[in-house]
């Protein structure tokens, strides 16, 4: 990790859309593909509710990183 310069406190946070798979046999979901905006994700979800079989869906991964001065 290389931050350049911070003041006492940094907060950083990075959204991005992932699609997911169910898988019925794990019983759990599975992702397919990480998007950096809504409608690209959106996009490939479509196409992949357009096979006869699969159950997919569009979560938010949200990555923070927060700096705070102790002292």
């Amino acid at each position: 990790m290389i931050i350049d310069g911070f003041s006492e406190k940094y907060e950083h946070s990075k959204i991005t859309y992932v699609i997911g798979a169910y898988s019925t046999i794990h019983d759990c979901w599975y992702p397919r593909g990480e998007f950096e905006n809504i409608e690209e994700a959106q996009d490939k979800l479509n196409d992949l509710c357009r096979r006869k079989y699969g159950k997919f869906a569009i979560f938010e991964r949200i990555r923070s990183e927060v700096l705070t001065k102790l002292n």
